[in-house]
């Protein structure tokens, strides 16, 4: 764990002393784990929930303890009726769902995180995000990862099952996917599941269901989140199904926030209400098997940490990401500070200290009991540099 840390300005967040604190509580750095490889006694089930677009993680969970917040925020910092976390770091309004599984110890908030990508396009923070490397464009780490498991474990060659309006790259590779509009799911059983899907086979490929005309995810319905809410309930009815997937991905658009980013009824607010509801309708529904899930909270990169004319945000850096679910060790947030100052800033945004890969590794390995040799050599090529951030699950 101390190989993901530095050293940070004492006056604007939680020292190292605090940061280690936190990860002795939660067992992280304890090296990669003594069980035997992918061999465990659990039923996991793994959500990966990506907000496309760059979320602005400084709204969603403020550093409130920062001195600097609103000189550097400006209107931005004027969020009212922040839900406290650890007496640093705040969560929006918006999230009481997430700030109830977070006291309830099932949400871990991991902040000022990122992928290698160091530019400002969508399209190629994106492909990363989805890779873990920015050389690698045609599989993603998810069906890296899955056709792994398939390997090693017969019960595990179910396809992944993917919510949204296009094919994400994350998907892409050895592993078996369905690829399911919003419309479609909502409707689509286990066993219809199993048959379109050709399990039993394991055989690699994307087989893609779309309600021709119809909107996806973020479109139409994206401030609402009425469709989401469907679309969460389908999927974990599915994954708690005992001939459901057990794997699935969740495509959540209208994080770009250019334009009327801030207040109470803004468009921040707004999305984050709508993935509040998603989420809580998501935890009801895969409730029956709520202790061996894991869901992770995504997006590609973070905002500006100033507004812009337009009282929106500009794309940015570091951000923030969520883990919760029966099997998260939660209740804290991990986060190397990095501090608000203009000079720790990149390009106009927050660092990001921590690499999201450490964090999908670390996931990997303790809820899929997956061994570092395979994560840095299959997963994620040539990451050896780049440990599994340990203990995030149980």
């Amino acid at each position: 764990m101390t190989d993901l840390l530095r050293a940070e300005p004492k006056s604007t967040g939680p020292s190292r002393r605090d940061v280690l604190a936190y990860a002795g509580a939660l067992g992280f750095g304890a090296g990669f784990g003594s069980g035997p490889a992918l061999a465990t006694t659990k039923d996991p089930r793994l959500v990966l929930v990506v907000l496309q677009g760059g979320i602005d993680g400084l709204s969603a969970v403020p550093p409130l303890g920062d001195r600097l917040l609103r000189d550097a925020r400006g209107p931005l910092a004027e969020e009212c009726g922040q839900l406290p976390l650890d007496g640093f770091f705040a969560l929006h309004p918006s999230l009481p769902t997430l700030h109830a599984r977070f006291a309830a110890g099932e949400a871990l908030v991991l902040h000022a995180v990122g992928t290698p990508y160091r530019g400002r396009s969508h399209e190629d923070a994106q492909a990363v995000l989805a890779s873990g490397d920015p050389n690698i464009r045609k599989s993603g780490w998810l069906s890296r990862a899955a056709a792994i498991m398939a390997r090693h474990q017969d019960d595990c060659r179910r396809p992944l099952l993917a919510i949204g309006r296009s094919v994400l790259l994350v998907l892409r590779g050895p592993a078996p996917a369905v690829v399911c509009s919003p419309e479609v799911v909502k409707d689509l059983g286990p066993d219809d599941f199993a048959r379109i899907a050709g399990r039993g086979d394991g055989r690699p490929g994307l087989v893609q269901i779309a309600a021709a005309g119809l909107p996806g995810l973020g479109s139409g319905h994206s401030e609402s989140g009425g469709l989401e809410q469907e679309s969460t309930a389908a999927v974990g009815r599915l994954l708690a199904a005992p001939a459901g997937p057990r794997t699935a991905v969740l495509q959540l658009d209208g994080w770009d926030t250019h334009v009327s980013q801030a207040g109470p009824g803004g468009t921040l607010a707004r999305r984050l209400s709508a993935l509040d509801k998603a989420l809580a309708t998501l935890c009801d529904s895969l409730a029956p098997v709520w202790e061996d899930t894991v869901v992770m909270i995504v997006s590609e990169f973070g905002r500006s940490v100033g507004a812009n004319a337009t009282n929106g945000t500009d794309h940015g850096l570091g951000t923030v990401s969520c883990l919760l679910g029966g099997a998260v060790r939660g209740g804290r947030v991990l986060a190397d500070w990095p501090g608000l100052a203009p000079n720790r800033l990149v390009n106009g945004g927050l660092d990001a200290i921590l690499d999201l890969r450490a964090v999908f590794k670390g996931v990997l390995h303790d809820h899929w009991r997956m061994p570092p040799d395979l994560l840095a050599g299959e997963v994620f090529p040539d990451t050896g540099s780049i440990r599994p951030l340990l203990g995030l699950v149980h």
